[in-house]
């Protein structure tokens, strides 16, 4: 995932969960992270008059 100029990145969820007994690698959340953004459903806005 490109996480230049985001404050959260995988490095630092894998740092934080390390820190409190849970050892993960950076790589690993960066894939359940991929995983979770591609699941969202985009739905479409339609108009259906009047001023949005």
């Amino acid at each position: 995932m490109d996480n230049i100029g985001n404050y959260t990145t995988a490095k630092k969820i894998s740092d934080y969960l390390t820190s409190n007994g849970r050892p993960v690698a950076s790589i690993t959340v960066d894939r359940y992270l991929s995983v979770l953004a591609g699941s969202f459903i985009h739905i479409p806005r339609f108009r259906t008059g009047g001023v949005l």
